[in-house]
């Protein structure tokens, strides 16, 4: 396999991931940004800007760590370098998914505490 051709195969394999976790977190993310954001305008803001850093960051890990130099590709077994750019993408995901869940974890914190209801004492 030449370098271009496992570029290629790393570019698809982190589409079809990202597009997996931008699928199933899409809905739960919206949600909670109208909870967290002031205005329409950052809930959409910051909507597109997580789906598109699901996207990129798993994208730059598995091209710039998953695909070896030109002369490495050529001598490594079609398995080998197709576990390199599995573990580079998913590494990536789930890098970003950590990082996305401490942003999250941190505005939630600042929300502010519910009213405490008070016990109904009946007499």
């Amino acid at each position: 396999m030449s370098a271009l051709m496992a570029i290629a195969f790393a570019t698809a394999v982190s589409l079809i991931v990202s597009t997996a976790l931008s699928l199933v977190i899409y809905r739960p993310l919206q949600a909670l940004l109208t909870k967290i954001c002031t205005g329409e305008e950052a809930v959409q803001f910051w909507a597109r800007f997580s789906l598109i850093m699901l996207f990129l960051a798993p994208l730059l890990v598995s091209i710039s760590l998953g695909v070896p130099s030109d002369g490495v590709v050529m001598q490594q077994s079609l398995g080998a370098l197709v576990q390199q750019i599995l573990t580079t993408t998913l590494f990536g995901s789930v890098a970003t998914m950590l990082g996305m869940a401490m942003w999250v974890s941190a505005m939630i914190r600042r929300l502010p505490l519910p009213p405490l209801s008070k016990p109904h004492i009946e007499r």
